[in-house]
């Protein structure tokens, strides 16, 4: 047999030369992020958050079980508020579009629950009964608008929308639910939420201001809750953790859904996805050494690899459009108290 030299030296070198530059990328990217900032406070759920009038509301739960809020006016966050009540699921916030904020949450009698802010003060708990075996998700539903979704007794997802002024009672949406679900606005009124399905695949449904329509499925294999944003021109991204672990998406544009997209990692929880200004979007993992790490889209491509954001996560990240083109992502750290960290 003929042996072949082989450019060992010339090989190594242009190793070096990649790992160098994916080194200085991910440095330039990290350093378009503010870099974290302790909220404190011990937290004893995932937290959420959004935007409104300028400002970054996010809600836990507490160590008495009640729910707190803390607000960034873009410099300096306000301390937690205490908002009262016995919270027994992870808090789900949302902006209306006009101004103020709603969170809802599961309380021991296992109905929703949900709280305002108007921009100045919180409001007292009014509950919206039903029997939810989820955390719920709310999302805004057009200006002055709300909806929340819950999974109930028989697995099936039921809606209640807020029309500005009242609630419509329960909607059934129905299904078998395997998962928490994650709606997202897309404009026009409409709604899009995502779920697992008990095969696992990612199942879709919309609604278009007055009814739902039936379930997509977007198949895949899941193996965490599904992390769905959308603009108001109707873009979405839906982020799922596959059963390797890596990130996959699946993006519509408008009108038909792109194939899933593998990004790739090794993620511990399920992601959350945020989107950013020009058509642009982040997706927030926690990687195997439980620091915060970020894919970013430009609108048209996905970033080369992760930003590696540090820190020591103990949950899943929550993301949000900050109100100003920007994400911020909120995260429990080591001690139970929650670091912010805003960009790119």
């Amino acid at each position: 047999m003929k042996t072949q030299n082989f450019p060992i030296k010339s090989v190594i070198t242009s190793l070096l030369s990649t790992m160098a530059l994916s080194v200085i990328y991910s440095s330039q990217a990290a350093a378009a992020w503010s870099g974290y900032q302790s909220l404190g406070g011990v937290v004893t759920s995932e937290p959420s958050c959004t935007s409104s009038a300028g400002q970054v509301i996010c809600a836990v739960r507490g160590t008495d079980s009640a729910l707190y809020a803390n607000r960034f006016n873009g410099s300096v966050w306000s301390g937690y508020q205490r908002l009262g009540g016995i919270v027994k699921s992870n808090p789900s916030c949302t902006n209306d579009g006009a101004g103020k904020v709603l969170c809802g949450v599961k309380g021991t009698d296992q109905a929703l629950h949900v709280i305002w802010f108007n921009g100045s003060a919180w409001g007292g708990y009014q509950s919206l009964g039903g029997l939810l075996t989820s955390d719920p998700s709310c999302t805004r539903a057009g200006v002055g608008k709300v909806i929340c979704v819950v999974r109930g007794g028989g697995s099936g997802l039921h809606a209640q929308f807020f029309n500005g002024s009242s609630w419509s009672g329960y909607q059934t949406i129905g299904g078998l639910v395997d998962s928490n679900p994650s709606c997202a606005y897309t404009g026009g009124g409409s709604v899009i939420c995502g779920v697992k399905g008990t095969d696992s695949a990612l199942y879709v449904t919309r609604f278009n201001g007055s009814a739902w329509s039936g379930y997509q499925s977007l198949g895949g294999v899941m193996h965490s809750d599904p992390s769905c944003t959308a603009n108001t021109a109707g873009r979405v991204i839906c982020g799922v953790k596959g059963n390797d672990g890596a990130l996959y998406v699946r993006r519509y544009n408008g009108s038909t859904w792109s194939a899933y997209q593998n990004l790739g990692g090794v993620m511990t929880f399920g992601p959350s996805c945020a989107t950013t200004s020009g058509g642009g979007a982040v997706c927030a993992v926690r990687g195997l050494d439980s620091a915060l790490y970020v894919k970013r889209y430009n609108g048209s491509s996905w970033s080369a690899s992760y930003t590696n954001l540090g820190g020591w996560l103990a949950g899943p990240p929550d993301c949000t459009n900050n109100g100003a083109g920007k994400v911020t992502c909120v995260v429990e750290g080591s001690a139970s108290g929650l670091h912010a960290n805003t960009g790119p």
